[in-house]
């Protein structure tokens, strides 16, 4: 799946995923939880894939569950009581409140995964390498190195299993098994790592003050349109998150919903990759 982004400069996508996650994580209602879930949807579909999507949002789905069950029963709060059970009462309040907490975790997990597959080592480097070149250099490297250190993970694993020698671990040989796994991945991680250091020093990394870059994106005219287009969404809806969040409130009695016009502007936010998807599908069809 071709990133949707990758064709403007890199600070449309990573102000676009930071004005994102910063509502999701601020915006505590349930409208705007359920918007920022399906625009997370929708970009991760845009950016990543339809396979990859769902097995994040099957990964996250079951601790979302475990969210709304644990809220439901260990916080007693509410009016509205939905059954008891030897003298304790569960609570529709607290069940919606588990719920949102859960839809805002897996819309975190889905925005999370999108901001990796956007802001690559590549696009990293090219926003923050001029300013910021040691802090683009360790992000770019820990982006690129946690998918290599699961490879590797999934190589040993499978290099053991091929082993006649090797019998499969069973019961308590199974936590001796994993150590040495860990062992393994951890030992080739830190030779690796020396390699990296000298190969790097070999080529005079940090021999000058100020490095040279090749700069592959230009910020045009587009992206200074989206960039200003973002700002006003983000300032709007900053003032409309405010304003929907103090009026609303799940305890003791949760709010009633009502529809509102200041819904509208945030949708616009998070359908802007889909829009990005239709713009490049419209222009290359």
């Amino acid at each position: 799946m071709r990133n949707v982004f990758s064709a403007y400069h890199p600070a449309v996508g990573f102000f676009y995923l930071v004005a994102a996650i910063a509502f999701c994580m601020s915006a505590f209602h349930p409208v705007y939880v359920t918007l920022s879930l399906a625009g997370a949807l929708g970009c991760s579909l845009v950016v990543r894939g339809a396979s990859r999507t769902l097995k994040t949002a099957a990964l996250a789905l079951p601790l979302a569950l475990c969210i709304v069950v644990a809220n439901t029963l260990f916080s007693a709060a509410g009016a509205t009581e939905l059954f008891a059970v030897a003298g304790r009462a569960f609570y529709l309040e607290s069940a919606c409140f588990g719920a949102t907490m859960g839809a805002m975790f897996t819309a975190m997990l889905l925005w999370f995964s999108c901001y990796a597959a956007i802001m690559d080592s590549e696009a990293t480097g090219a926003l923050m390498g001029a300013a910021l070149p040691t802090v683009s250099l360790m992000v770019s490297q820990v982006v690129g190195l946690v998918p290599e250190f699961l490879r590797r993970g999934a190589m040993i694993e499978s290099v053991q299993k091929a082993n006649a020698a090797a019998a499969q671990p069973a019961g308590k040989a199974k936590v001796g098994h994993a150590l040495n796994t860990l062992s393994t991945l951890m030992s080739w991680g830190m030779e690796e790592g020396i390699v990296r250091a000298d190969s790097m020093r070999a080529r005079g990394y940090g021999c000058q003050p100020k490095r040279t870059r090749y700069r592959k994106q230009r910020f045009g005219m587009l992206d200074g349109v989206l960039l200003g287009v973002l700002a006003v969404l983000a300032v709007g809806n900053a003032a409309l998150v405010a304003i929907a969040c103090g009026q609303f409130s799940f305890y003791p009695t949760m709010s009633t919903l009502v529809a509102w016009w200041g819904y509208v502007p945030y949708a616009v936010l998070m359908a802007l990759p889909l829009a990005l998807y239709v713009r490049e599908v419209l222009a290359w069809h």
